[in-house]
This record gives C-alpha cells, structure tokens and sequence, in this order.
C-alpha cells in the first residue's frame, strides 16, 4: 500500500530535482512520473501499482493524472 510517507519521499525528491513547475498539469506529470519511478525502485511495491493517464475529451480538455491498483483491471 503506498502511505503518507511514500508520498512525501515522491515530493523531497521533486523538490531537489524540480522545485518549480510551469503550470498544475506540468506537475501534474512531473509527479506522476516521479512516482512511477520510485514504485519501480521500491521492491515492497513494484508491480502493485500502475500509473495511468486519463484524459476527458468531452468536457474540460484537462488531462488527469490517477493512481490505480493493478489488480483492479484483472
């Protein structure tokens, strides 16, 4: 399960490699991405989770960023 804890070690590690950011969606993906990555490097949650994109094309043009358990889609 990803805690309060792997979130804030996502948000130390963007605030040394990233600490600005162009606009929500741009962080939006630096953060996504950023969080893809250490669940790759943390064994205890490697292959748990998937990050996705999800992007509504009808209403608002925004893109969104989820994460998802993969064993939902099975």
């Amino acid at each position: 399960m990803i805690t309060q804890t792997d979130i804030v070690n996502v948000l130390q590690n963007m605030s040394i490699t990233r600490p600005a950011f162009c606009s929500e969606a741009d962080f939006q993906l630096a953060f996504s991405w950023e969080l893809k990555n250490y669940l790759a490097r943390n064994p205890k949650l490697s292959g748990s989770y998937e990050v996705l994109l999800e992007r509504r094309f009808e209403t608002d043009k925004k893109s969104y960023y989820v994460i998802a358990n993969r064993n939902t889609f099975l």
